[in-house]
């Protein structure tokens, strides 16, 4: 799967709090992004739109909490540099919240 590009040129438009800029190969954060998913377990693809280099997960909640639905999008920058968008779409803001600080530390790591 290939990233989509260029980033939208629309100068109102602006990555959301929940995005973070890579130096990598495209199909190496695919592919980092396909193994953080199964390592989840339980963690659902609900939609992959290849055309638009997007994926939407399900996380679904259990007996005592509630899941949530988000939809992961992957962007080539005019600088070389690969944005990784986190959405929630619906579901627990919490939960989504915690997942997404997880998935960051996955691709991340803190500067010293």
């Amino acid at each position: 799967m290939s990233a989509f590009s260029p980033v939208p040129a629309d100068p109102l438009w602006q990555f959301t709090p929940t995005s973070f800029y890579l130096v990598s190969e495209i199909s190496d954060v695919w592919s980092n992004i396909a193994a953080y998913i199964i390592e989840q377990g339980g963690w659902y693809v609900l939609n992959v739109r290849p055309e638009k280099a997007t994926l939407k997960v399900e996380c679904p909640g259990g007996f005592w909490s509630l899941g949530f639905v988000v939809k992961i999008k992957v962007f080539q920058t005019d600088t070389g540099l690969v944005a990784i968008e986190w959405q929630r779409r619906r579901g627990c803001v919490r939960k989504s919240y915690d997942a997404w600080l997880r998935f960051r530390s996955r691709f991340c790591q803190p500067l010293d």
